[in-house]
């Protein structure tokens, strides 16, 4: 009689942006792995992978943006976690808020995201 032996471990790879709401909306669904799955967890940062391919994220392209808003919460309410989206994506408001301060006083370094870019979208901005 040969001994049983344990089945061959899976290893699965997940790649994640760590601003990314699809990540956060992910992680909880981690835990239903099998068992016997070796879990990698790999954090990338999205934005330099589309500057380097040249691309833009759905986060600077308005229709993009705002699908993405309300489909995140829309499923976050579906699985039942708690979500709050920032006024502003955390990138592309540094970037657009520290080009229109460096125009107006080149040293000066970038300040919190004045809103102008979000009201340009029709979007509204709301301070805590």
């Amino acid at each position: 009689m040969t001994p049983l032996s344990a089945p061959p471990s899976i290893r699965v790879s997940w790649l994640f942006d760590v601003i990314s709401p699809f990540a956060y909306l992910a992680f909880p669904r981690l835990e239903e792995l099998p068992a016997g799955v070796e879990l990698e967890v790999v954090p990338v940062l999205l934005a330099a992978l589309l500057d380097h391919f040249g691309q833009r994220g759905p986060a600077e392209i308005p229709s993009k943006r705002r699908f993405t808003y309300r489909f995140v919460l829309w499923r976050a309410r579906r699985l039942g976690l708690p979500l709050r989206m920032p006024p502003a994506h955390p990138l592309i408001r540094s970037r657009r808020c520290a080009s229109s301060s460096r125009r107006a006083a080149p040293a000066a370094p970038p300040g919190p995201c004045c809103g102008q870019c979000l009201a340009k979208d029709g979007m509204s901005v709301t301070r805590a």
